[in-house]
C-alpha cells in the first residue's frame, strides 16, 4: 500500500538528490517552528502524525531524523509538555518508543553490531541505569533545591522517567545508526541532517535574540540572557552550545564537498549562532574545530586565509559584548576569573571530597551526587547541580573505574577512525570521517567545562556521531575487504 506515495518518496535508498530532503525537511521544521508559536495542540498533532507515518514506513533511520531535527526544541514549553496531559507522552518519548518498536520489528534486516560498539553500549546503558537507581536516595535532596528554584519535584516513578527512561531516549540513535545505516547515501544523509539540524537551530536562535534586543533587555552581566533562553529552550545556554561543539564541523564538511559560496553564509549563520549564546566553550571549541577540520583533512593552505578572516571578524563583527565575555578574566590572568570561580570555588572541594571517600571514588555516588556532598552542605559550594566539568562529574556519579572504561571506549572509537581513514579514497566517506573525529574531539575538549557523558537531550548528537563514525569505519572496512577479495 502506498501511503500518498510515502515510501517511494521517502525511500532512503533511492538514488535521487539530496536536496530534496533538505528542501522536505527544512519546510517541515519551519512549519513546526510556526505552529508551536501559534497552537501546541496543533504542533503536537503533527509531530504525533509524522511519527505514525514513519512508523508505518518501517525504517527507523527516517524517525532518528526527525528526533535529531527536533532535539534542540525538546525543552521548549510545548514539547516538553505531556500531549493531552497523559503522563509519560511527551512528543520526544513518543518518537523515542516508535523508534524502538520500529526497530525491533525490522531485526532481520538490521547489521551486527561490532563487538566494541556492543560491549560500548552495554557499559554506558550500565553505568547510567545504575547511577541513576543510586541516586535515588538523593532523591530528598534533589526536591528541595527544586522546590528552592521554584520548581516542581519528583515522585519515585517521575524521577526515573523523567531523568533516566526521557534520557536514554537521547541514547538510542548510536544503537540504530550502527545496525541500520549500512550504506554510504545513508551516512552522508544523517551527516548533512546534523548540519541542517544546527543550521535551523543558528536561524531560529538568532530571531529570539532579535526579539530579547527588541523589548530592551540587551544585558549580557547578570542571568538575564541566560534566563531568556532557560525561558524558550528550557535549558541553559551553555547546554544549548554542546548542538554546536557537535555539529559545527558537519557544516565545513559541506562546505568542503559541494565548495558553494552558499555553504560560507551558512557557516556564517551558525557561527553568529554560536557567538550569541555567549558560551567561552562554544567559542573555543569552535576555533579548535575549524583548525583542526583544516589539518586532519590535509589542507593547511587554508589556515593563513582563515586567521586573516577571523581577525576582521573580531574587529569588525564581533560586538563589544562578545569580545567582553569571550575574554573574561585573561586581562587580569585571573584563573579563578577565566573558570567563573569554578576551580577552587567547586572542582578542588569536590575532588578533595571524593579521594577522601575510597567508596565514592571507585564506584560514585549516584547521579547528581554532587546535591549531597559535605561540601555542598557546608556551604563551600553555590548550588549548580552539576560540577561544569563531565569528568568530573561522571567521578563523583559513577566512580573512577565507569570514567576509565568510558575515555577509553571513546579513544578506541575514535583510533579506528584514525585507522579506516588510510583504508579509502571516497572522498565523501573521508569528509563524514574528518567531520565526526573532529566532533568527538571538540565534545572531548568541552567537556572541561560542562557537558556529560550521560544521554540528555543537549547532547544527542554526540551520540548519533558516535553512532556515524562506528557505521563509517564498518562501511569502509567491509569495502575494502570485498575490494581485496576481488
Amino acid at each position: 500500500m502506498k501511503y500518498l506515495k510515502l515510501k517511494y518518496i521517502s525511500n532512503l535508498d533511492i538514488k535521487s538528490n539530496v536536496c530534496v530532503y533538505y528542501i522536505i525537511f527544512s519546510i517541515i521544521c519551519i512549519f513546526i517552528g510556526f505552529l508551536v508559536g501559534y497552537s501546541a495542540y496543533i504542533a503536537i498533532a503533527l509531530i504525533g502524525a509524522s511519527g505514525i507515518l514513519l512508523f508505518i514506513s518501517k525504517e527507523p533511520l527516517k524517525i532518528i531524523i526527525l528526533l535529531i531535527l527536533i532535539s534542540p526544541y525538546a525543552g521548549t514549553i510545548y514539547l516538553r509538555e505531556n500531549m493531552f496531559d497523559i503522563p509519560g507522552s511527551k512528543p520526544i518519548l513518543v518518537l523515542g518508543f516508535l523508534t524502538t518498536l520500529v526497530s525491533i520489528f525490522n531485526l532481520q534486516s538490521a547489521s551486527k553490531m561490532p563487538k566494541y560498539a556492543y560491549y560500548f553500549s552495554v557499559a554506558i546503558i550500565t553505568i547510567f541505569t545504575i547511577s541513576t537507581l543510586r541516586s535515588l536516595a538523593h532523591l530528598d535532596v534533589i526536591n528541595k533545591n527544586l522546590i528552592a528554584m521554584g520548581k516542581n519535584t519528583f515522585t519515585t516513578i517521575s524521577y526515573i522517567f523523567s531523568v533516566y527512561i526521557r534520557d536514554l531516549i537521547f541514547f538510542i540513535p548510536f544503537i540504530i545508526i550502527i545496525k541500520y545505516a549500512k550504506t554510504e547515501k545513508h551516512l552522508n544523509i544523517i551527516s548533512d541532517i546534523i548540519f541542517i539540524t544546527i543550521l535551523l537551530f543558528s536561524i531560529h536562535l538568532l530571531y529570539e535574540q532579535s526579539q530579547f534586543i527588541k523589548n530592551g533587555m540587551n544585558s549580557i552581566e547578570g542571568r538575564e540572557i541566560t534566563e531568556y533562553y532557560s525561558d524558550i529552550y528550557g535549558t541553559h545556554r551553555n547546554s544549548l552550545a554542546t548542538f554546536y561543539v557537535c555539529g559545527l564541523p558537519f557544516a565545513f564538511r559541506r562546505y568542503f564537498l559541494g565548495n558553494k559560496k552558499v555553504n560560507i553564509i551558512f557557516i556564517l549563520v551558525i557561527l553568529a549562532g554560536i557567538s550569541f549564546l555567549f558560551s567561552r566553550t562554544g567559542y573555543g571549541t569552535a576555533v579548535f574545530a575549524l583548525i583542526y577540520y583544516l589539518i586532519i583533512s590535509k589542507r593547511k593552505k587554508f589556515l593563513p586565509i582563515v586567521i586573516i578572516l577571523a581577525s576582521i571578524c573580531l574587529i569588525y563583527l564581533a560586538s563589544t559584548a562578545i569580545i567582553q565575555r569571550a575574554t573574561t578574566g585573561f586581562k587580569e590572568k585571573d584563573i579563578d576569573k577565566i573558570s567563573a570561580g569554578r576551580i577552587e570555588k567547586l572542582w578542588i572541594p569536590l575532588i578533595e571530597e571524593n579521594l577522601n571517600d575510597t567508596k565514592k571514588f571507585l564506584f560514585g555516588d549516584g547521579r547528581y551526587a554532587i546535591l549531597a556532598s559535605d561540601s555542598l552542605n557546608e556551604g563551600k559550594i553555590a548550588f549548580e547541580g552539576h560540577p561544569h566539568n563531565m569528568y568530573l562529574e561522571t567521578l563523583l556519579n559513577a566512580g573512577v573505574i565507569s570514567l576509565i572504561i568510558i575515555i577509553t571506549f571513546f579513544y578506541v572509537i575514535t583510533r579506528k577512525a584514525y585507522i579506516t581513514l588510510k583504508n579509502t579514497d571516497d572522498i565523501k566517506l573521508k569528509e563524514n570521517l574528518y567531520a565526526c573525529i573532529v566532533s568527538i574531539l571538540s565534545f572531548l575538549l568541552s567537556g572541561m567545562t560542562g557537558r556529560s557523558f550521560g544521554p540528555m537531550n543537549e547532547n544527542i548528537l554526540i551520540w548519533v556521531v558516535l553512532g556515524c563514525t562506528i557505521a563509517s569505519c564498518q562501511h569502509i572496512n567491509n569495502k575494502s575487504y570485498v575490494q581485496n577479495q576481488i
